[in-house]
């Protein structure tokens, strides 16, 4: 918490951060004009319930409200960004398998936004020329890759071969070539899947994802 307090951060009523919280993270579930949170133990308490930060944080301000002696005003002093509205689980599996057919290695399909999925959208964004690139999952950004996305999908644990023609020699995990020549039966009839992965290099592999792999 001292770190906050050294950056000057304050509660949003202007009063000094709680002395008896010895560590929180920075929390922007609507991105950078949305409401901030400094969240502790208590919110991955409630995470760990129910792996939705709506929930966490609607548990966690209900909590505030009941604490307080005047619970009349139950907005948050920060308005709730209007202009750029939350996505459906469904298009949260659609963004995801979107970054993995464009090489960003997100881990698995689950439709729950994690650190690896921001930050793949942060990486997404800026790409493409968008600021800020706060790594937010709503509309604008499902659009935005939506809009962008060639038209191939792939299931998870599958690869999506955009045009297999076109890449250059690249190597997977466990030492398989997979080469511009190599074509989409030669490797159904390995009963193999591979799926693109851009490392922190910028190399992007083919990363086979059959027997159980991630």
């Amino acid at each position: 918490m001292s770190y906050w307090r050294d950056k000057g951060f304050t509660l949003a009523n202007g009063s000094p951060l709680p002395y008896d919280l010895d560590s929180a993270g920075l929390l922007l579930p609507a991105g950078a004009d949305g409401p901030a949170f400094l969240v502790g133990k208590n919110f991955d308490t409630f995470y760990s319930y129910n792996a939705s930060e709506n929930y966490a944080l609607a548990i966690a301000h209900l909590s505030d409200l009941i604490s307080r002696q005047d619970s009349s005003k139950t907005d948050f002093i920060t308005a709730w960004p209007t202009d750029d509205p939350g996505i459906s689980r469904q298009q949260a599996k659609d963004i995801q398998q979107a970054l993995l057919n464009n090489g960003y290695d997100i881990g698995a399909v689950d439709g729950i936004i994690g650190d690896n999925t921001r930050l793949a959208i942060q990486q997404y964004q800026s790409s493409r020329g968008v600021y800020p690139a706060d790594g937010r999952a709503g509309q604008k950004f499902y659009n935005l890759i939506a809009g962008n996305n060639n038209g191939a999908t792939a299931q998870p644990g599958r690869t999506t071969w955009q045009n297999p023609s076109s890449q250059p020699a690249q190597t997977s995990q466990p030492g398989r070539v997979i080469r511009s020549t190599d074509s989409m039966s030669q490797l159904i009839e390995s009963k193999q899947g591979y799926r693109q992965v851009q490392g922190a290099d910028g190399v992007i592999r083919m990363v086979r994802v059959d027997d159980g792999a991630q």
